[in-house]
C-alpha cells in the first residue's frame, strides 16, 4: 500500500471530486462603455486557457459589437439597460426607468437565475456588484439566496470582482444601497474565512489603491487581493499598423467622443507626426452624423489625406504594439498601452478645472471626490511617468495639446519588466486563482461527503 495525500488523489482521479471542466458563472452590466463586458471577454479567454467552462450572462448590448469575439464562451442575454453617465439615471430597453419598471426587473431575475440553474456553476463572478450596481439588487440578493441554498449540497465558489476605482455614478442608488450595505452583502454571502480572498481588484494598489474611492476597503483588507490590470495578449501580426497614431473613444457613445476626436483632428497638423497615418476609432453605436462630421473637418486640415476615421475594430491589440502613439480615455486601454510599451496621451473625461498642474509636473486634484475612475486613473498613471495626461482646458488650445502629443512621443517609450509585466496579466492570475481554488472546494466537498478522508492525514490505495 502508498500512501496518497488528498491533492494527489485529487489528480490521479478528478472526476472524484468534479465531473468534468469546472464550470464559471461571470455577471455583468456595461451601462455606458464597453470596459465591464471587456473585463469578463478577457476574463472568459483566460479561464478557457484553464481548461474551465465560461457562460457570461449580461443584459450588455456591447456584448454584442463585433469587435468582441467570444469564441468558446457561452453568452446568455438578459434583458438590456443603459446608464446615463452624466445624470447616473439607469433606463431599461423599454425606455423607463429602472427601478419603476417592474415587468422588465421580473423578466431580468427569471432569466438572470434560469442561467444560474441551467449552468450549475462551480464559480460564480459578480463584476462591480454588490460594492456598486446596487440598482440591480432585486436580481442578484435573490440570485445569492440561491447560491447560499446551492452550498447546502456542493461547494460555490464567489467573487466580487472590482476595478481599482468605484464612484457612485450609475451605481447603488435606485435600491436604496449604501457602502455600508454592501459591507453587509460581502460578508453574509461572499466572505469565506478559511481559504482566500473574495473581493478582487483589477488594479495595482501602489499605483490607485481601492481606498481612495471606497474607504471601507480598509475594513475589509483581508478580503481583498489585487491581481493587477486585465490586458489580453496580442497577436503576432508582423508590422500590421507600424507608425499609425491610434486615437480611441471607447466602447459607448457620448458626447465626449465627438468631443475630444475633433480636437485631435484640429492638433494633427502641428505636431511632429502630422505626416503619419492617424487612425480614429469610434464607438460601434455612434450616429452616423457624427461620423461625417468628423470626416468633414478633417478634409478641411492639410494633412486631410492622413486621417483615417472608422468604428473599433477588432486587431485593434494586433496593432497597438507597433503603434507610434495611443490618444485614449481613461479606461482599460490604458493599462493596454502601457504592456504594448507605446506612449499615450490619456484624455479622460473630466470638466474644466477639475485639476491643476504643480511646479515639478505632477497633476492633482481640487476636489477630495474626483469626477469619475478615469480622472482618477489617468492622474495616477501620469504621476508615475506612465502616460501624458490632457486636461480639457489643454485639449482646447491646439498649441498645448500639440505640446503634450510631441512630449509623449519623445519621451513616454516604456520598457516592460517582469515585475510589470505580471502586474498587466490581471486577467491570467485571477482566472488561475479561481481554477485551483475550484480545485480545493472540489476537494473540500469530497472529504465533506467522505469523510473516511481527512485532509490532515494520508490515506492508502
Amino acid at each position: 500500500m502508498s500512501k496518497l495525500n488528498l491533492e494527489e488523489l485529487f489528480y490521479l482521479n478528478p472526476e472524484n471530486f468534479n465531473g468534468g471542466n469546472r464550470k464559471v458563472l461571470l455577471h455583468c452590466e456595461s451601462l455606458v462603455g464597453a470596459g465591464h463586458i471587456g473585463t469578463l471577454h478577457s476574463l472568459g479567454h483566460s479561464l478557457l486557457e484553464e481548461s474551465m467552462d465560461v457562460t457570461i450572462v449580461t443584459g450588455s448590448r456591447i456584448a454584442k459589437a463585433p469587435h468582441l469575439d467570444f469564441g468558446k464562451i457561452d453568452v446568455i442575454d438578459l434583458p438590456e439597460s443603459k446608464g446615463n453617465f452624466y445624470s447616473g439615471l439607469v433606463k431599461t430597453s423599454n425606455g423607463m426607468l429602472l427601478e419603476h419598471d417592474k415587468d422588465w426587473q421580473e423578466d431580468y431575475k427569471r432569466k438572470l437565475l434560469k442561467a444560474f440553474y441551467d449552468v450549475q456553476p462551480d464559480v460564480v463572478v459578480t463584476e462591480f456588484w454588490p460594492i456598486r450596481r446596487g440598482c440591480f439588487d432585486f436580481a442578484m440578493i435573490p440570485l445569492m439566496e440561491e447560491i447560499q441554498m446551492d452550498r447546502g449540497n456542493r461547494q460555490i465558489d464567489l467573487y466580487c470582482l472590482l476595478r481599482d476605482y468605484v464612484h457612485m455614478s450609475v451605481s447603488n442608488t435606485a435600491s436604496g444601497g449604501t457602502d455600508k450595505e454592501s459591507i453587509k452583502v460581502l460578508e453574509e454571502f461572499y466572505f469565506d474565512s478559511n481559504r482566500r480572498p473574495s473581493v478582487i481588484v483589477r488594479g495595482i494598489e501602489d499605483i490607485l489603491p481601492l481606498e481612495d474611492s471606497f474607504p471601507l476597503a480598509k475594513k475589509i483588507k483581508n478580503e481583498i487581493e489585487y491581481v493587477g490590470y486585465f490586458v489580453p495578449d496580442a497577436n503576432d501580426q508582423g508590422d500590421l499598423g507600424k507608425g499609425e497614431v491610434m486615437v480611441t473613444s471607447g466602447g459607448g457613445y457620448m458626447d465626449y467622443c465627438y468631443e475630444t476626436s475633433s480636437a485631435v483632428i484640429q492638433a494633427i497638423e502641428h505636431t511632429s507626426l502630422s505626416q503619419n497615418t492617424w487612425r480614429i476609432l469610434m464607438p460601434h453605436d455612434t450616429p452616423e452624423d457624427i461620423f461625417g462630421r468628423l470626416r468633414e473637418e478633417a478634409s478641411k486640415t492639410p494633412v486631410g489625406d492622413n486621417i483615417i476615421i472608422e468604428n473599433n475594430i477588432d486587431d485593434f491589440r494586433d496593432r497597438l504594439p507597433n503603434a507610434e502613439l495611443l490618444v485614449c480615455h481613461a479606461g482599460d486601454t490604458i493599462a493596454e498601452a502601457v504592456k504594448a510599451g507605446v506612449p499615450t496621451v490619456a484624455l479622460p473625461r473630466i470638466k474644466l478645472g477639475d485639476c491643476t498642474v504643480l511646479n515639478d509636473g505632477r497633476f492633482v486634484a481640487l476636489s477630495s471626490q474626483f469626477p469619475n475612475e478615469q480622472f482618477a486613473r489617468a492622474m495616477a498613471f501620469a504621476n508615475y511617468g506612465l502616460v501624458n495626461m490632457a486636461r480639457p482646458e489643454d485639449i482646447g488650445d491646439v498649441s498645448c495639446f500639440s505640446g503634450i502629443i510631441d512630449n509623449a512621443v519623445s519621451s513616454l517609450r516604456i520598457s516592460i519588466n517582469s515585475e510589470l509585466e505580471e502586474c498587466l496579466s490581471g486577467n491570467k492570475t485571477f482566472a488561475s486563482m479561481i481554477n485551483r481554488e475550484a480545485k480545493y472546494s472540489s476537494m473540500a466537498q469530497y472529504e465533506y461527503t467522505n469523510p473516511k478522508y481527512s485532509k490532515l492525514g494520508d490515506f492508502e490505495i
